[in-house]
């Protein structure tokens, strides 16, 4: 490819000023067709000994252009070549940091995995406190233990199991809050605990006394733990004391019922 340009030399210049000027044009013409790349003779001898001269050094000229362009070239490939590998690093450091945030997701769920697995042991603690203490000496029935793991419906099994053991209790019907904290026992605790926990709770003198004994308040977790601990068996917890009222002898008291004859004798009267 032939230079769109050319450098013309000062000393050129002063030759060409020396001559006329259709011999100055002859020898521009000249060095605007060589170039061009098109070959040149100047029939003038003196004409064409001027031009040779030149031609050398228009030779080197564009030789020293070809290696600039060449330079040009190749710092531009090579400048290509390292955007493109560190645009190639940079992908990769973000697939890396992609990954790595996968990998740090992965152990958080597996931290909050262990969370979870640690709570569930935590909750399961019943079974590993109580299983050496308790024992099952009741007699057996349709609802014993012996089968109890294998009940098509083990929500209705443990209220039929409540109602029969605890008949002294308030009476329990399915509901969804009942079922919800039945299947929470079950999912923490086995099926035999259940049932023990509702043998002590009938064999109980302070929680047959009380008032907020029923089978809502013995699957809660915190009760149920008591209950099978045994911190409701007879001997494990006084009896309360009976009250004095002014100079009586002592005597059990219901505060209960004194309260609602205090709240209908003030509505009697306004």
């Amino acid at each position: 490819m032939a230079k769109k340009s050319f450098v013309f030399y000062e000393n050129w210049g002063i030759l060409l000023s020396n001559l006329n000027d259709a011999d100055a044009g002859i020898l521009i013409k000249a060095i605007c067709a060589y170039q061009h790349g098109e070959c040149v003779e100047i029939e003038n001898e003196t004409l064409n000994a001027i031009f040779q001269s030149w031609i050398p050094r228009m030779d080197e000229d564009a030789q020293a252009y070809d290696d600039v362009r060449e330079k040009r070239r190749a710092a531009a490939f090579q400048k290509y070549n390292k955007e493109k590998e560190d645009a190639n690093k940079s992908m990769q450091m973000d697939a890396n940091a992609n990954k790595s945030m996968q990998m740090d997701a992965n152990a958080s769920k597996c931290m909050q995995m262990d969370a979870n697995a640690s709570k569930c042991m935590q909750m399961d603690y019943v079974t590993d406190t109580v299983t050496d203490t308790v024992t099952v000496t009741d007699n057996a029935s349709a609802l014993d233990i012996s089968g109890a793991r294998d009940v098509q419906n083990p929500e209705q099994t443990v209220i039929d199991a409540y109602n029969e053991t605890c008949k002294d209790f308030p009476k329990a019907q399915n509901n969804e809050r009942i079922s919800g904290l039945i299947r929470e026992r079950l999912a923490f605790q086995n099926m035999e605990m259940v049932l023990q926990a509702f043998k002590k709770v009938a064999a109980s003198d302070f929680l047959a006394r009380s008032r907020f004994c029923d089978l809502e308040w013995i699957l809660r977790i915190d009760n149920f733990k008591k209950i099978l601990e045994g911190r409701y068996d007879n001997g494990e917890r006084a009896s309360p004391r009976p009250r004095r009222v002014q100079n009586f002898d002592n005597t059990d008291v219901d505060y209960d019922a004194l309260a609602a004859g205090k709240v209908a004798e003030r509505l009697r009267h306004g």
